[in-house]
């Protein structure tokens, strides 16, 4: 894990108005269930973004740096969780402030079966987590680092 401090653009943690909107918006496009005791809550797809939200959130990790993790999931779909910075890079895992997963994407609804959405999400979601920065920033918070096409498919 590394442990050099954040350089260079100054990174900085995402205001109140801001977190408390990527608030509204976990509630709005996912709903969550209980898990087995000592994991964390299972997140379903149940909404999908507007243009505008998809726009100010692309915008928001770029003003921010803020570090997003690639995941896949069932049936191909690609997921980014969003972090916040927190105050000691590389001591503890930064604070997760969103999901975005391929039927939260704008036009998702109208995209069918594996062999559409997976590289259509990948190329939205690519740009994002494959950046030179992005991949410093999840080394520094000891996060997975963003891995080849190949890795997500199935």
């Amino acid at each position: 894990m590394a442990t050099m401090a954040i350089e260079a653009r100054n990174p900085c943690a995402v205001n109140g108005r801001d977190k408390a909107w990527f608030a509204r918006l976990m509630k709005r496009i996912w709903t969550t269930s209980a898990c087995e005791q000592g994991s964390g809550p299972h997140y379903f797809e149940k909404g999908e973004l507007t243009e505008t939200e998809w726009k100010r959130i692309k915008g928001l990790i770029e003003a921010n740096e803020l570090p997003c993790e690639l995941r896949s999931g069932a049936y191909g779909n690609l997921q980014i969780t969003v972090f916040d910075h927190n105050e000691v890079p590389g001591l503890e895992r930064p604070e997760m402030i969103l999901l975005v997963g391929t039927g939260n994407l704008p036009g998702a609804s109208k995209k069918c079966g594996y062999d559409e959405t997976f590289p259509w999400a990948w190329r939205i979601f690519f740009p994002i987590t494959h950046s030179r920065r992005n991949q410093e920033l999840l080394s520094v918070y000891g996060l997975e680092e963003s891995k080849s096409q190949s890795h997500y498919e199935y």
